[in-house]
């Protein structure tokens, strides 16, 4: 009976070939010229993995179109028929198991015919583990992987000893069913293959042979095996330039089955797939005429049920082929189980099973379509691969934009944090002291005395002044011009001695603090208030403040207050003398007496001891706020200079970000005119 088809459509594909070498040359190039922009640094980091990832797949497709190889998926439900009708193209019974009541292929095989260096066997190829730079057990690295071996029995690579390749096994129903047939514990399969290829007896007669054809065995849609992980296999479905579903009667599609064919029908090109009917002949004691009436609604029902469930829209063509798979393999492999008695012969049996009009069928549409299905295939998952970059690419500027956000916002806390740091650097200004009243200590007051005794006695005894104080102790008259300029030179010294001894004197030495802070007064070291204020800052806030130090008990001089190393501003007592007795400057009647001069000498000594105390008076509070400012800033410029290195590091992972989000961009934009005109191809 000739094979029942559903708008075919043959010779409408010969007139208008999908094919056109020149045209997928030129959209080659063309890629190759986006593709060459992005390999010199356009986009950096995960987004040049996620490119170089694309780019791969899609030169892959580009790559696929040289290959003659023809691969065919049988697949179908449990016990429809797959392994009996991969044996009978093999034109071998050890190219799959068959089996009563069992699943028999748990995994997926690819089934080939032994020729040149390929040796009849079994060969189990493992996923490549450890060494490499991607998560070898991720489901995109074994994707990645299956291609590769695919890639190498489409005679596109040449092997390298990439993937473990286990020793093979010797082409037996034994280690077939051990390999095929049962889970991954040890023994043959210690973990889970990645492919199992089973290479045939070339046989002259079979599919393998004469037309270069390879077929993937699938496991049963429905099957209960859990070791199978269907997602990493969908690639196998896009791999292939036929897909050939075996149907039966007695095996209808689930609502899962639909779901995973509708899946992988939305990849493939329409024209990819066949249908196989296999019929069950039941109830024989029946009438023929009634036998063939079933046989025919079996047929009906099978296309009915297969196009409608999977997608009326989806599929609009589908060429359909019955046969009994089961009578076809006695006749075939099984001749001598075969009941004479009643007339019957292998070659009547095969006759009826009508086997040979669809294996027929089969091989004159692989000679007359075969290129055009693997040439359409090929656009198809060209398209597809770009399709599939253009999502991800679109995934990877989304993405980008939430990492960008969020940068923005790691960005401003890393500038408020450093300005935050800083903070601490002006925190403190004169008025964060004005409860206190500031003061030169004791010892230093009897120290500037005894300087300032020391400093008059020493010019009495210096030129031009040693004649002036002999004239005095004789108790003659001295002039009072000479006298006062004697106190001068005493008064300039004086403030000299003052100013150096003050601020050479440790500070916490030379300032005392009448603090009225609280409604009492206490007096305290510039120091202990000092680091009282960074006991506050400190409690305030612990995180950013820890690293300030406390000033050491011993601090530096006066000196190192001062701004440039300035010195005090302090009054001169160049008017002592003329407040205190008014007719010395006005008369010149008096004389200078020793008691006269020690009382001179003694008022500019106090002088001087109020002047060092008002002088810090006019500078301490300022003063203590910039040294305690600049030593907020010396103990948290390490942590300023981190933050700051934060910060540029974010700023430049941000740039680094937004120029491959624009440079994405720009791609995703080649990348849809290039895949425009893919499309154009398959209209």
């Amino acid at each position: 009976m000739p094979a029942r088809k559903i708008s075919f459509r043959r010779a409408a594909r010969q007139e208008n070939p999908v094919f056109d070498e020149a045209k997928v040359n030129e959209l080659e190039k063309e890629f190759g010229e986006v593709s060459s922009r992005f390999l010199g640094g356009a986009v950096s980091g995960d987004s040049s993995k996620i490119w170089k990832r694309m780019r791969g797949d899609i030169e892959r497709r580009f790559g696929l179109f040289k290959s003659d190889k023809i691969f065919i998926v049988a697949t179908g439900m449990l016990k429809a028929g797959k392994s009996t009708l991969v044996n009978l193209l093999s034109r071998s019974p050890l190219a799959s198991p068959i089996d009563f009541g069992v699943d028999t292929t748990l995994r997926p095989a690819l089934i080939m015919a032994g020729r040149g260096t390929e040796k009849t066997g079994i060969y189990r190829y493992f996923p490549k583990t450890g060494g490499g730079s991607a998560d070898s057990s991720s489901l995109g690295s074994r994707r990645h992987q299956l291609e590769n071996i695919i890639d190498r029995i489409s005679g596109l690579k040449d092997w390298d000893d990439e993937y473990r390749k286990a020793v093979p096994l010797e082409l037996n129903k034994d280690n077939l069913r051990d390999v095929l047939c049962a889970p991954a514990s040890g023994g043959l399969l210690p973990t889970e293959p990645l492919l199992v290829v089973v290479v045939v007896p070339d046989n002259g007669e079979s599919l393998l042979s004469s037309h270069n054809c390879a077929i993937f065995d699938m496991p049963g849609l429905d099957s209960v095996n859990k070791e199978i992980d269907f997602a990493a296999y969908n690639k196998i479905f896009q791999e292939c330039s036929l897909l050939l579903f075996v149907q039966s009667s007695v095996a209808p599609l689930n609502e899962e089955a639909c779901r995973y064919l509708r899946e992988i029908g939305s990849k493939l090109d329409d024209n990819t797939y066949r249908l196989v009917h296999n019929i069950m002949d039941t109830r024989q004691w029946r009438r023929k005429e009634i036998i063939a009436g079933d046989i025919d609604r079996q047929r009906s029902r099978g296309i009915q049920d297969f196009m409608g469930r999977l997608s009326p829209g989806k599929i609009r063509t589908l060429p359909v082929d019955s046969a009994n798979l089961g009578k076809a393999y006695d006749a075939i492999f099984n001749p001598d189980d075969i009941d004479a008695a009643g007339g019957m012969t292998p070659e009547k049996l095969l006759s009826e099973s009508e086997y040979l009009v669809f294996e027929r069928n089969l091989r004159d549409d692989i000679t007359q379509n075969g290129k055009d299905k693997h040439d359409r295939q090929c656009v198809k998952q060209l398209w597809n691969a770009f399709l599939d970059a253009e999502n991800g690419i679109g995934d990877r500027i989304a993405a980008l934009g939430g990492e960008i956000a969020r940068m923005n916002d790691e960005i401003d806390a890393l500038a408020r944090r450093k300005n935050h740091i800083l903070d601490y650097g002006t925190k403190f200004s004169g008025s964060s002291f004005i409860a206190g009243e500031f003061s030169i200590s004791e010892r230093l007051g009897r120290r500037i005395a005894e300087n300032l005794a020391d400093e008059f006695e020493r010019l009495k005894k210096d030129e031009p002044f040693c004649r002036l104080m002999e004239r005095a102790s004789r108790g003659k008259q001295v002039r009072l011009e000479s006298y006062n300029e004697f106190l001068g030179a005493f008064i300039r010294s004086a403030e000299e001695i003052t100013g150096r001894l003050l601020c050479e004197s440790c500070f916490d030495d030379a300032v005392c603090i009448v603090s009225s802070d609280g409604g009492g007064s206490e007096r305290k070291s510039a120091l202990h208030l000092m680091n009282g204020k960074i006991s506050e800052m400190k409690s305030a806030d612990s995180v950013t403040c820890n690293p300030i130090l406390a000033f050491p008990a011993q601090s530096e001089t006066v000196q190192g207050f001062l701004p440039d190393g300035g010195k005090l501003p302090m009054q001169r007592a160049e008017r002592i003398r003329r407040k205190a007795n008014p007719r010395w400057w006005n008369r010149g009647s008096d004389v200078v007496t020793s008691d006269s001069m020690n009382g001179d000498r003694d008022e500019i000594i106090r002088h001087y001891r109020k002047q060092a105390s008002a002088a810090l008076n006019r500078s301490i509070r300022g003063m203590m706020a910039e040294k305690l400012n600049a030593h907020a800033r010396e103990c948290l410029g390490p942590l300023a200079g981190e933050t700051q290195k934060e910060l540029d590091g974010a700023l430049k992972a941000r740039d680094a970000a937004a120029g491959d989000r624009e440079a994405f961009r720009v791609l995703l934009g080649d990348l849809c005119a290039i895949e425009e005109k893919i499309g154009g191809i398959l209209q």
